[in-house]
């Protein structure tokens, strides 16, 4: 799930830097709108990056801790026989 919701990051990144530098490229009106459109699509990839890494380390956390209530619950059984 977090490496798919990366993938979708990086896709709205790619885009965004493009749009940014055509409107670095730009000359007239045009320019503030590319490059505010451009900035703003690269701030959601990055955020949406980022999210997929928060949800990637919250799953390793599970799994960390199934493991550590299993080990102890095997401790715990073995302990009280």
């Amino acid at each position: 799930m977090g490496l798919f919701i990366k993938i979708i990051g990086i896709l709205a990144l790619i885009p965004g830097l493009t749009i940014a530098v055509f409107g670095i490229a730009t000359i007239g009106s045009d320019r503030l709108v590319l490059l505010s459109c451009g900035i703003s699509l690269c701030f959601s990839g990055m955020m949406i990056i980022c999210l997929g890494l928060i949800i990637e380390h919250i799953h390793d956390m599970k799994e960390t801790h199934q493991r550590l209530l299993k080990l102890l619950d095997e401790r715990y059984s073995t302990e009280n026989e």
